[in-house]
C-alpha cells in the first residue's frame, strides 16, 4: 500500500456490524478465519447484542447459513456463528447463545430461492418430508436422517425457517478484545475433533452426522495478541483489528499495512465506514455506553468492597461477642466449681466437727466410768 488509508476501527460493534453487512466481504473474512473456501453464505438473522450492565460486559453475535468447500473438495453446509465480546465474561452465556443455534434448525435447499422457483423438479418445502426429526430418529432404519437429507438437499440458503428441517453442523468463531489468560502469544486458535477408538486409541478417520450435528469446531480470535505478526493470511486480515495508529478516540486508524488482493473489498469498505456519519455516531453511542457501564462497575466495586467491609466487621463483632460470651461462660462455670469445692469444705469441716464431738463424748463417757 503506497498511500495510507483513514478506516473506521472494526473493534466497535457498529463498525463490525457494517463490515459484516456486506456479504462478499463477510465471505472473505469468513474464509480467512476458517481457512476453507466459502462458496455461498447468507444471514440465518441478524445481528444480537447481549448487554450485562453490573458486569460491564457487551457480546455482539452474527449467525450465518453457509456453504463451505473442505481442503478435500466436499461441499458442506454449516451454520457460523460469530461472536465478538469486549471483556471477559462467564463462558455459560456463550454457551447459551449456542445452544439456541442446536436448537432452531433452518430449512436448506441446495439452489437458491429463485432457482427453486423456477424449477419444478425441485423438492418441495421442508414440510413434505417424511416427519419432523424426531419422527425420522424413530425410524428403525439406521439411515433415515441421512435419507431425509439426500430428499431434501442441504444448502445455505433457507427457504423458510419450519423448525422440522434436518439440523446443520455449527462453526463458531469468537473474536475477543480480551487476551485468554493462558494462550498468550497467539492470536488465531483454531479447536478441532476428532474421533477415537476408546480401547485402541487409534484415531477413527470417517465421520458420522449423528457426531457432527452434536459437537462443533470452533475459531477464536484473540486481537490483542496480534502484536503486528503477519505470518499468515490470517494475520494480515487482523491487521485492520490490531489496536495501534489509532486516532479520534479510537474511532479511526491509519492503515498500512500492505494487502492481499482479496482484503481490498475489506479495506475499502472500513474507509467508507469511516466517512460515514451515523456510524461514527454509533461508535459515539458504544463509547458513552461502554463509559457508563465502567461507572457502574466502579460504584459497584465501591459497594461491593464496603459491604465486604461492612460484613467483616460485623463478623468481627460476632466473633467478639462470641468471645466474651465463652469468658463469662467461663467465669460461672469457675464461679460454680469455686462454690461447689467451698461447700466441699463446708461438708468437710462439718463431718470433721461432728467426728470430733464424737470423739469427746465418747472420752467423756470412758471417765466417767473411771471415775466411778
Amino acid at each position: 500500500m503506497d498511500t495510507p488509508v483513514v478506516i473506521a476501527n472494526p473493534i466497535y460493534d457498529a463498525v463490525f456490524k457494517y463490515l459484516m453487512d456486506d456479504l462478499p466481504v463477510a465471505r472473505v473474512i469468513i474464509s480467512t478465519i476458517i481457512g476453507q473456501e466459502v462458496e455461498e453464505l447468507e444471514f440465518k438473522q441478524r445481528e444480537r447484542s447481549a448487554q450485562v450492565a453490573s458486569l460491564g460486559v457487551t457480546i455482539f453475535r452474527l449467525d450465518f447459513s453457509a456453504v463451505i468447500k473442505t481442503a478435500d473438495g466436499e461441499r458442506k453446509n454449516v451454520l457460523i456463528e460469530i461472536q465478538k465480546a469486549d471483556n471477559a465474561d462467564d463462558i455459560a452465556r456463550f454457551r447459551r447463545y449456542l445452544a439456541e443455534n442446536y436448537y432452531t434448525p433452518p430449512v436448506k435447499s441446495s439452489k437458491t430461492v429463485s432457482e427453486m422457483l423456477d424449477d419444478k423438479d425441485s423438492p418441495g418445502p421442508a414440510s413434505e418430508l417424511d416427519g419432523t426429526l424426531d419422527e425420522i430418529s424413530d425410524k428403525e432404519s439406521g439411515n433415515a436422517f441421512r435419507e431425509a437429507q439426500e430428499k431434501w438437499p442441504v444448502s445455505c440458503l433457507e427457504a423458510s425457517t419450519r423448525s422440522n428441517a434436518p439440523l446443520l453442523p455449527i462453526l463458531t468463531i469468537y473474536i475477543l478484545g480480551f487476551p485468554l489468560s493462558s494462550l498468550h502469544g497467539y492470536p488465531g486458535i483454531i479447536v478441532r475433533r476428532d474421533y477415537y477408538d476408546a480401547a485402541s486409541g487409534e484415531k477413527i478417520l470417517k465421520r458420522d452426522a449423528f457426531i457432527e450435528h452434536l459437537t462443533h469446531d470452533s475459531y477464536v480470535i484473540q486481537v490483542s495478541e496480534l502484536k503486528q505478526r503477519r505470518r499468515n493470511k490470517l494475520e494480515r486480515l487482523l491487521s485492520f483489528f490490531e489496536q495501534m495508529h489509532l486516532k479520534a478516540n479510537g474511532h479511526l486508524k491509519v492503515f498500512h499495512d500492505v494487502l492481499d488482493e482479496e482484503f481490498q473489498i475489506v479495506l475499502d469498505r472500513l474507509a467508507r465506514a469511516a466517512l460515514d456519519k451515523a456510524i461514527r455516531d454509533e461508535m459515539d453511542a458504544e463509547d458513552e455506553f461502554l463509559e457508563l457501564l465502567k461507572r457502574k462497575e466502579r460504584s459497584y466495586a465501591k459497594n461491593l468492597k464496603a459491604a465486604r467491609k461492612e460484613l467483616e466487621e460485623s463478623r468481627v463483632r460476632e466473633e467478639e461477642a462470641l468471645e466474651r460470651a465463652d469468658a463469662e461462660r467461663l467465669q460461672k462455670e469457675e464461679a460454680k466449681v469455686r462454690e461447689e469445692k467451698a461447700l466441699l469444705r463446708e461438708e468437710e469441716e462439718r463431718r470433721q466437727k461432728e467426728e470430733a464431738l464424737s470423739e469427746l463424748a465418747a472420752l467423756k463417757r470412758k471417765l466417767k466410768k473411771m471415775d466411778k
